[in-house]
């Protein structure tokens, strides 16, 4: 499936499911109107004009989608099938995913009414304390310099008396020697892992911490985790995650000849980079400058026997090591990785992948999300 291809399906099944890839209200539809006002609104951000332009462009936008979804596109030449999957990525982006921003940790409601995000705002109503809550235990995590230059390389979530969970390609940058087994992987002394619990909108003030010694990390790549200590600095650390391995949270496959995933609401908290955004990147993150968001989204897909589950909230590459939170339990059910479009466990397709907590019963890094204990220190 090429790239247009791909547009194609994901346009039709937002549609179809009333703007989220997993339906809200059966299988009700989006109605027409609404998507062409949201369409209006869209390109109004991009390009301000008069009403009536606006009006033009977005009926333009939609037939355009419409000659995608029927087909007619496909005998186009290349000029016609490129503004095709133009105005569907608009369609995508108008009825998708939000990414909330956080001005001093407090999330913000979506900012557009297409019907994909009523259910994120009827949520936010009644568990908006509760989020705030989970969210202040997430961290920008940054590697610094000797001259004290700032790289930010991804998200971290606080976990036991001291600890911090991010992925094992994150920690990979930390590292002094990767060559070497994981067992035998410790700290570079050129550099210093700081996690920024307080790097949101707005005033607000940075809660940093030094992270002194990698204490696990999987050796599998499947298995993309990690476990940083936190040094103390007189400063009080955010409160440890609950962790859920309660696989039912992640949803299940429906019985019958062809069975369909149903997927269960979550969100992620983290910390989304993209130094050059493109138009779609701009309206579902807004500036995506590493400030902390909140990404509502639904689980797609939990294959057996693979260790990852996939997800459709809106993240980009500084979201890698974003806890991925139950949306109605706010308790961690995985860890976000990034996004693929091919995974060794069997995951085809152009997805986000997370490692599903519940998928590690008797693997050693279950061990540690559950007790929140590392045993045997096997790094530094």
């Amino acid at each position: 499936m090429d790239g247009f291809d791909a547009l194609l399906a994901t346009t039709r099944q937002l549609l179809s499911a009333g703007g989220a890839l997993q339906s809200i209200r059966g299988n009700e539809q989006i109605d027409r109107a609404q998507l062409k006002q949201g369409v209006v609104r869209h390109l109004a951000r991009l390009h301000p004009a008069e009403p009536t332009s606006l009006e033009a462009a977005a009926q333009t936008v939609l037939d355009a989608a419409d000659r995608g979804l029927d087909g007619s596109a496909q005998q186009g030449d290349a000029a016609a099938r490129e503004f095709v999957q133009d105005a569907l990525e608009v369609i995508v982006q108008v009825i998708g995913r939000p990414a909330l921003r956080m001005p001093l940790g407090k999330v913000q409601s979506p900012d557009n009414t297409s019907r994909g995000n009523e259910l994120w705002t009827t949520w936010l109503g009644t568990h908006r304390k509760q989020v705030d809550k989970a969210a202040a235990s997430v961290a920008k995590l940054y590697r610094v310099f000797a001259s004290g230059k700032e790289e930010h390389i991804g998200t971290g979530w606080r976990l036991g008396a001291d600890l911090i969970v991010t992925n094992r390609h994150v920690v990979e940058l930390l590292v002094l020697d990767v060559t070497l087994p994981v067992a035998d992987w410790s700290l570079d002394p050129r550099w210093t892992c700081v996690a920024d619990f307080g790097a949101t909108d707005g005033p607000a003030t940075p809660l940093r911490f030094a992270a002194n010694a990698l204490l696990a990390c999987a050796p599998e790549c499947a298995i993309d985790l990690a476990v940083l200590r936190l040094a103390p600095n007189g400063a009080t650390l955010p409160h440890a995650l609950a962790v859920s391995d309660d696989e039912s949270l992640l949803g299940a496959y429906s019985g019958g000849p062809t069975p369909t995933f149903q997927g269960q609401p979550v969100y992620a908290v983290g910390h989304p980079l993209q130094r050059l955004a493109g138009s779609e990147v701009l309206f579902v993150f807004g500036d995506a400058d590493g400030r902390k968001r909140c990404s509502p989204g639904r689980t797609t897909a939990l294959r057996e026997g693979a260790t990852n589950f996939e997800h459709d909230c809106s993240t980009l590459r500084g979201n890698s090591g974003s806890p991925i939170f139950g949306l109605y339990t706010h308790q961690v059910l995985g860890t976000h990785r990034g996004g693929r479009t091919s995974d060794p466990e069997g995951i085809v397709g152009s997805a986000n992948a997370a490692v599903a907590v519940s998928r590690l019963s008797t693997h050693v890094m279950g061990e540690i999300l559950k007790n929140g204990v590392v045993e045997q220190h096997g790094h530094t």
